[in-house]
C-alpha cells in the first residue's frame, strides 16, 4: 500500500485518488499523521504545501481539492513527459496531479456558465481538452501510468498489478426499422410525402419493402447477430421507449414487434434504456420509459444512455440514480471523437454541487458511427483510421475501448450506403484482429 499524506485531506482528493489507484495498479492510504508516514515501510508520498519529511517526494497542492463549490480557475498549459499538463506547481512533479486529474473527471468546466447548443449540451469546441488538442488522448489515466513509474523509479520493489485491456462495443436503437411494423396509414403518409418531396427513391424503397420484395433497410439484427456471435462478442443495446416527439421517432413501446425485438435481443445480450430527447425536460417521462422496459425484460433497469447524447451537469446523472440507474454510458461528445472526461475505463460519478462520490458508474465511450457520417462527413475508411488511432491510444494505458454504433449503419442503405461493413471492421480493431 502507497501511504499518502496530506495536510489537509478532503472528499475530492479520495475521490481522485480512488480513480489513479485503479490506473496505477496500487492502492493508496490518505493520512495526515506524519508519524504514519514516517513510520510506514511501503511507498510514500506526500501532497502537502511542504514536504513533512526530506525523504519523501511532495506533490504541491494547486488548491482546487482544498476549495469547495464551482469557482473560475485559470488553465494556462505547459508539457511534463511529452504529455499536456496544467495547474503547475514546483514540486517533486511540476503539476498538480490530483487537481488536473479531478478537473477533468468531475468535469468542473462543465458546471461553469457557458454557451449551449440548439439541444442545451455542452459542446466538444468549448471544452479544454479540444481547444488544447487531447481530447483524443485518455490524459488522466496517461498521467497516472507516468505517476506509477514515477512511484517505482523510487520504490522498485513495490508490487504494481497491470490493468488489462477491455473492448466495449454497443448499440443505439433509435429506429427499430425505417418501413416495417409501422401501420398502414403511417406508411400510406409517409410514402406520398416523400413522393411529393420529389424523393422517389425513398418512396420506392417503402413500398418494395412492404410488398416483400427487400429487406427493411433498418432491420440488420440477424447480421448484427451473426457477427456478434462469430466474434464472441455481446454488446449492449440501448433501446429509445418513448412518446412520439420531434427527436424521439422509434416505434411505439406497446408494438409487439418491438417488445418481440427487445426479448429476442435479450436472450443473448444485456439491454439499457435510451432515455428519450423529451425526458431531459420532463423527468416523469423518464420514470415512465424505464418502467416500459422493465416490463418487457421483466428484471431492474440500470443500465442508461442518453438519447442525443444529452447530458446537463448536475441534473441529468442526479435524476438518473433518481431512478434506480447504476451505469450510464452518455460520457462522449455527439460531435466529436475522442475522451469527454480524458479517461476511457469506467469511473464514478462526482457530485460537485453535493461534494460527494456517488455510486452512479459513468462508462465514456469515444467514437460513434453517426459521429462521423453526420457531423464530420467521413468516409468509412477515415472513421476507421480514427477507430483505430483511438483503440491504440486505449490499449496503451490499459484502458476500456468503447464504441456506439446504431443498427441503421449496418443496413448501408440510403444515408448509409457504403457503411455496412464498418462495424465489424471496428470489432476487428477493438478486438486486435
Amino acid at each position: 500500500m502507497l501511504m499518502l499524506y496530506a495536510d489537509i485531506p478532503s472528499k475530492r482528493l479520495q475521490y481522485v485518488v480512488t480513480v489513479l489507484e485503479e490506473i496505477i495498479g496500487h492502492n493508496f492510504r490518505v493520512t495526515r499523521k506524519i508519524n504514519e508516514l514516517e513510520h510506514h515501510k511501503g511507498p510514500r508520498l506526500s501532497y502537502a504545501a511542504k514536504a513533512p519529511l526530506k525523504d519523501v517526494a511532495n506533490i504541491i497542492p494547486h488548491g482546487l481539492l482544498r476549495e469547495k463549490g464551482i469557482n473560475p480557475h485559470k488553465v494556462e498549459m505547459s508539457e511534463w513527459q511529452g504529455m499536456p499538463v496544467f495547474f503547475q506547481t514546483e514540486g517533486a512533479i511540476p503539476f498538480d496531479i490530483f487537481a488536473a486529474s479531478f478537473y477533468l473527471l468531475s468535469r468542473y468546466e462543465e458546471y461553469l456558465p457557458f454557451s449551449a447548443d440548439e439541444h442545451g449540451r455542452f459542446e466538444a469546441k468549448y471544452s479544454l481538452a479540444y481547444k488544447h488538442n487531447f481530447l483524443h488522448r485518455p490524459l488522466v489515466e496517461e498521467w497516472g501510468l507516468a505517476l506509477r513509474e514515477f512511484i517505482k523509479e523510487r520504490y522498485p520493489d513495490v508490487r504494481i498489478k497491470p490493468d488489462v485491456y477491455a473492448f466495449e462495443p454497443t448499440i443505439n436503437v433509435d429506429k427499430a426499422y425505417a418501413y416495417k411494423h409501422k401501420g398502414v396509414m403511417h406508411n400510406i403518409g409517409e410514402g406520398l410525402k416523400s413522393f411529393f418531396k420529389g424523393d422517389k427513391a425513398a418512396a420506392k424503397d417503402r413500398l418494395s419493402v412492404l410488398r416483400g420484395n427487400s429487406e427493411d433497410p433498418y432491420d440488420t439484427y440477424d447480421k448484427l447477430h451473426e457477427i456478434n456471435s462469430r466474434y464472441g462478442i455481446k454488446p449492449l443495446w440501448f433501446f429509445l421507449l418513448s412518446d412520439p416527439g420531434l427527436f424521439d421517432r422509434n416505434l411505439s413501446p406497446e408494438n409487439p414487434a418491438m417488445r418481440a425485438l427487445i426479448t429476442g435481443i435479450l436472450k443473448t445480450n444485456k439491454v439499457g434504456l435510451h432515455p428519450s430527447y423529451a425526458s431531459n425536460q420532463e423527468p416523469q417521462r423518464l420514470k415512465t420509459e424505464i418502467g416500459r422496459l422493465r416490463s418487457i425484460i421483466n428484471v431492474p433497469v440500470h443500465h442508461s444512455r442518453q438519447h442525443y447524447t444529452c447530458i446537463r451537469m448536475p441534473k441529468t446523472y442526479r435524476m438518473l440514480m433518481d431512478q434506480g440507474i447504476t451505469n450510464d454510458y452518455s460520457m462522449g461528445y455527439a460531435t466529436q471523437p475522442g475522451f469527454r472526461a480524458s479517461i476511457s475505463r469506467p469511473f464514478f460519478w462526482y457530485h460537485l454541487p453535493g461534494e460527494t462520490a456517488t455510486s452512479l458508474r459513468l462508462h465514456p465511450f469515444c467514437f460513434k458511427d453517426s459521429t462521423h457520417r453526420f457531423v464530420l462527413k467521413s468516409t468509412p475508411e477515415q472513421a476507421l483510421a480514427n477507430a483505430r488511432e483511438l483503440a491504440a491510444k486505449v490499449r496503451a494505458v490499459e484502458g476500456c475501448f468503447s464504441v456506439v454504433f446504431h443498427n441503421e449503419s449496418a443496413g448501408g442503405s440510403n444515408e448509409w450506403a457504403g457503411w455496412d461493413s464498418l462495424y465489424e471492421q471496428v470489432l476487428k480493431v477493438g478486438l486486435g484482429k
